[in-house]
């Protein structure tokens, strides 16, 4: 299960080195990493069509295959080999499940999370245990990278030991689905044989009854689709990485893609979603314009993505360093923290002490969303509020260990017209990160929507779990509500500042247990200081 130190560096080592050449147009469609995020509906083997023939309706399949929306994080942990447990906070992962045993892959999956498992059937890297086996099926240099080959895909050894070794090992160990990666393999090499012998091995995949994402591959899926079957023979959904960012590989900068690459990938992505596959973007970007320009395409097409702010794999430590890394305002010299005086965590001053107008402001009915947090104003023990009455017109939801993808279905869910105003307490459980909601508010601000936004709380990192320190530590608490309230002084938007009020009561304590929720249960205090907030116009 565990990877050696020359594993992890060869993986990482390998996003640094491609820069992959795409067809049909003649920028560089760049693949910066070999994998991604997934959540896929369901697709049987032969799709809707049970004679095996190619429908009327149209070259590349039917239109009857929906969208499934997966509610909660994802993330791509390729080079992990660390506890499952660290990735709690996240609905789905993708990890290289080579490296995981099947009894924590099940705790994991029982805890209401997916998993799917990296699988490369077009190369060949020198660090994997089957390599000394099949390297005589090389067939050409890996661009960029020495330590990985591209191999032959139409030798029926390799194909059966895709088929019946080792991705039946990966099926075994309990993961939800397969990602694909270097179908590419017929860019390289774009013979007959190859694309008809990739295809089998694509079939092969399918037939376990799994999803099965595609990564990149456009070349080879549009040469499949043109001559030889629908999509849905062969994949559920398609992963397209860097369609709005780039990357210089030069010195690991991000950058915007070129219009030509951006134009040719979202036509490419646009014509198979409206057949009905799944559509992902995975991009590389600190540019919260380009951030928010990418959250409106993909809310606008139904389309789900992840933005990764490094190329470096993510491991337990990595992350850890990498937010250390990323936040533009660090706190050094966190002073130490005695056991006994744990309402006392790391403060800062107040975020909402200006920029904000409330003068006069009526609210009505009012949607309040938020995570365990808000859970715990009202109980002690539920995972789940939905639809429950806090008062005169305040409908308030919420769900345990859920974030930005959780708020945008309840106000899909619960309707936005049947509000007047929007209070959210959210933000805990995205490890920093506000840039997905910047986005959306901005659209839900257009619309005419009023909105209130509550600073989240603060955690005590000596009380953290290790699996928990990477997302939840007091600094990605920091982080979030200066973005946060940032946006809100420039849009004019309420912000009631729960950090400021919790860091500095008396009666209000941080669990000894976790270092995240607040005692005592139920947190009364806090939902009385809201309503009074509200309520003071």
């Amino acid at each position: 299960m565990v990877i050696s130190m020359n594993v992890k560096k060869s993986l990482i080592e390998r996003i640094r080195g491609r820069n992959i050449i795409k067809g049909y147009h003649s920028s560089a469609g760049f693949r910066s990493i070999i994998f991604m995020m997934i959540c896929m509906v369901f697709i049987s083997a032969c799709g809707d069509h049970t004679s095996g023939q190619k429908e009327e309706t149209g070259q590349y399949g039917d239109h009857t295959s929906g969208h499934k929306e997966d509610n909660g994080r994802y993330g791509v942990f390729i080079g992990t080999d660390e506890d499952l447990d660290q990735f709690e906070s996240f609905h789905t992962v993708v990890i290289d499940a080579q490296y995981f045993d099947a009894d924590e892959i099940l705790s994991f999956k029982n805890r209401g999370h997916k998993v799917y498992s990296y699988i490369n059937i077009g190369s060949l890297e020198k660090f994997r245990n089957y390599y000394d086996e099949y390297k005589d099926l090389a067939i050409g240099k890996y661009e960029n990278w020495d330590d990985e080959v591209w191999i032959d895909v139409s030798v029926k050894r390799w194909q059966d030991f895709v088929q019946l070794d080792l991705a039946p090992s990966l099926v075994s160990k309990g993961i939800d689905g397969f990602f694909v990666d270097n179908c590419d393999v017929y860019y390289q090499y774009p013979t007959d044989e190859i694309l008809d012998q990739t295809a089998h091995i694509m079939r092969g995949l399918k037939d376990f009854g799994l999803d099965v994402i595609i990564n990149g591959g456009d070349v080879f899926l549009d040469a499949y689709c043109d001559g030889y079957g629908n999509w849905d023979d062969i994949i559920t959904g398609i992963n397209q990485e860097n369609v709005f960012s780039s990357i210089c590989w030069d010195d690991g900068s991000f950058g915007r893609a070129s219009d030509e690459d951006k134009e040719y990938f979202c036509e490419y992505l646009d014509r198979y979603a409206d057949l009905g596959a799944d559509i992902y973007l995975l991009e590389y970007t600190n540019d919260d314009e380009l951030i928010s320009e990418i959250d409106a395409y993909c809310r606008d097409n139904g389309y789900q993505y992840y933005i990764s702010k490094s190329i470096e794999l993510i491991s337990d430590n990595e992350i850890e360093q990498d937010v250390d890394d990323q936040k533009q305002t660090v706190i050094e010299d966190q002073p130490d923290q005695a056991m006994s005086d744990i309402s006392e965590p790391l403060t800062v001053d107040s975020f909402a002490d200006e920029g904000t107008d409330t003068t006069g402001k009526e609210y009505g009915r009012i949607l309040f969303v938020g995570d365990s947090r808000t859970i715990d104003m009202f109980a002690d023990s539920d995972d789940e509020l939905s639809a429950f009455e806090a008062g005169d017109d305040i409908l308030v939801y919420a769900r345990h260990g859920f974030g930005f993808h959780y708020l945008t279905e309840v106000v899909e869910m619960a309707g936005i017209d049947n509000f007047d105003t929007l209070v959210t307490w959210m933000g805990a459980n995205d490890g920093g990160d506000f840039s997905s909601y910047r986005g959306y508010y901005e659209s839900l601000l257009e619309k005419g929507v009023t909105i209130v936004v509550c600073t989240i709380g603060p955690t005590y990192d000596d009380r953290l779990a290790e699996y928990d320190r990477p997302y939840y530590d007091n600094v990605n608490m920091i982080s979030f509500n200066e973005s946060l309230v940032s946006w809100a002084k420039d849009r004019n938007v309420r912000i009631i500042d729960l950090y400021k009020y919790i860091s500095d009561s008396d009666s209000i304590k941080i669990d000894e247990a976790d270092g995240i929720h607040y005692l005592p249960r139920p947190t009364t205090e806090l939902w009385d200081y809201i309503r009074s907030e509200l309520n003071n116009e």
